[in-house]
Formats: structure tokens, sequence, C-alpha cells
């Protein structure tokens, strides 16, 4: 079940392959990040994260519960639902969401009590970007819990001190290992399609570092992200093999990249893409019968289309 964590906030695999005003200006210039961040969600709504019996057979792995119903009382929070739970054998009426759909289950408190139930998630990503302000953006693709975008209350974002990494290989797919710290240093307030959006609580802007964004182009460009091992902060070279209108094609060309991770890994999405010297967008996912190709998605997406 631990792996949930990591996953909800992981990199997106493929098998073939609220905006802020801030960001509404094509002039405007971007400090590129590639820093890896831990996030703490507090979900809208609690979802049944692990099952104690195999009886348990009502309920699934990600389902999401909108509310349970006791008499005339109705719970929606993690806290009313567990006040709930202490009762002994109680009718009780579940109503959940499972793959976008609503579904409704007549249990007993006896049987409710076979699932643990929570209302957070944690996980790591990449921030792309950072603006004058401290606005940012990141992760490059939609957050998901059992294939549904989540909804959340509350996003905050931590620093990491050290990163590793699970290599991928053909058909297994990789992860980047975080040692999340008690430092928070931003908070997330927008989710969409094409990534994060989010501020940092003290961000000291540098117009010497900051970089124009373009519209990728087929070529050499590369993924300004963490190296293995020194954790070093440097260009990779990839190769972008076709242009898209919201997202692009990459090849990773990069031998440290391919020795130490397989290509991409889980928890590299966000990472900024360089080319020309402008930022062009974030790599959002990889492929999961080749992690050495994978794809972006484009600078403008990222900013405009969330």
């Amino acid at each position: 079940m631990k792996l949930f964590k990591k996953l909800i906030l992981s990199l997106i695999i493929t098998l073939s392959f609220s905006t802020s005003l801030i960001f509404c200006q094509d002039n405007i210039k971007l400090v590129p990040s590639g820093e890896v961040v831990g996030l703490d969600i507090s979900l809208k709504h609690p979802y049944v994260y692990q099952r104690l019996t195999e009886e348990a057979k009502d309920l699934e792995y990600g389902d999401i519960i909108l509310s349970v119903k006791y008499k005339l009382k109705k719970a929606k929070s993690i806290d009313k639902i567990n006040e709930i739970m202490k009762l002994k054998n109680q009718d009780i009426i579940v109503e959940f969401s499972r793959e976008g759909k609503n579904y409704i289950q007549e249990m007993t408190t006896d049987e409710l009590r076979m699932y643990v139930l929570k209302q957070d998630a944690t996980g790591i990503g990449t921030i792309t970007a950072t603006d004058e302000n401290g606005e940012f953006i990141g992760i490059s693709h939609s957050i998901k819990m059992a294939s549904i975008p989540i909804e959340f209350n509350k996003c905050d974002v931590f620093e990491t001190s050290y990163v590793q990494e699970i290599k991928s290989y053909k058909d297994r797919v990789g992860s980047l290992i975080a040692n999340i710290t008690d430092k928070k240093i931003g908070t997330v307030y927008s989710m969409g399609e094409y990534g994060v959006k989010g501020k940092y609580d003290d961000f000291k802007y540098s117009k010497k570092k900051a970089l124009e964004i373009s519209t990728p182009k087929k070529g050499k460009a590369y993924i300004y992200c963490k190296t293995p091992v020194t954790n070093k902060l440097k260009l990779h070279e990839i190769e972008i093999t076709k242009v898209g209108k919201k997202s692009s094609e990459i090849k990773i060309i990069d031998e440290d990249l391919i020795r130490y991770r397989g290509g991409a890994v889980v928890g590299m999405s966000g990472s900024p893409i360089i080319q020309d010297n402008k930022i062009v967008g974030g790599l959002r996912s990889i492929v999961i019968k080749n992690p050495t190709k994978g794809y972006i998605a484009n600078i403008h997406s990222m900013l405009y289309d969330n």
C-alpha cells in the first residue's frame, strides 16, 4: 500500500508512447528549477487505503468515500466517519465513487471497519520553473487516484535533501526516492491536466538565471534535472523527435540518465526542458516498453491550459 503514496504523484506511464494571472504574458521570463520536492496533500474526500481482510469485498482500493449515512447522520470527513465506525454492527449506507461513477452500498459498521480509510496522500515531483513573484509550475501532468484526477483542500510543498533512484528497464519503470525534510517551502493552489501551479513561501528571483519561454522544435534539447549520485542540477541531452500542439515526443541521449536511471523514472515529471537557452516544456511521461523515450508537456500548455 505504501507504493500508492508514491504513484499518486508519479510520472504517468504510457504504453504507446485556476490559471494564475501572473502567467498571462507571452514575454515572461522564468527561472528553470529541476528541484525534486515532497508534496503533502489534504484530500477533499477520504479514500480506501487498505483492506484488512479478504472478506472485505464491498469496497476496492482507491474508492473515494463521498459519505457514510447512519440513521439521520451523514458523515463526509474522515473524523466523522471514524466516529460512526466505532459503533458495533450498525446498518449504514456508504456512497462512494469508483472510476468516475458514483455508487451506494448498504453495509454494517463491522464491515466498514474491515477497511483503512485515509484523507491525505504524499509523494514527490519536480518543479519546472518559477516567475519573479515566486509563482511556480511543475509536475507536467495531472495528479490522479484510481485514474481519476484528485480533488484537494490543501497541498503543502516540502524541501528534499537527497535523491536516489530505482532504475527503469523495459516493461518496468523505476522511480526517484527522495528524503523529504520537515521544511515547508511553498503551497500548490491549482492542479490540472498539464501539472500544478503554486507559490513559494520565500523565493529570490534572479534575472541572470531567468530564461524566455518558447515552442519546442525538433532537434537537440536538454532535461535540466539532478544528476544521479551527485544530485547537482545540470543539463542532460535529449532529442525532441516530434512536436505536437500541446505535448511533444523525446528520446533521452544522456549517458548518465541511461546508465543510472535507464532513461527516465517516476518522480522526474516536471523536469524543465531547455532548448536554444529557452524553456520549452516539462517532462511529462515515458514509454513503458522503452524508458529512454517519452513525452514532454509544451510550456504553453503548462502555463495556459491548466
